[in-house]
């Protein structure tokens, strides 16, 4: 779903759209609704944020 929002924001029912349009694989519109509830359950929002947020929150030499 991701993928098909970066290509064309949309809905994600019409995700799947855009995913055939490009020939990229995709689920059904149940199991993308399924897969969500489990992203919410295991809290994947929260643990995508603290992997890619930086431990010291100091920015990069180059921009100081």
């Amino acid at each position: 779903m991701v993928l098909a929002r970066l290509i064309e924001p949309t809905s994600k029912a019409q995700s799947i759209r855009v995913l055939k349009q490009v020939d990229a694989p995709h689920l059904s519109l149940r199991t993308l609704f399924r897969s969500l509830g489990t992203c919410i359950d295991k809290d994947y929002r929260d643990l995508l944020a603290k992997a890619l947020a930086p431990a010291d929150r100091q920015p990069p030499d180059w921009l100081l």
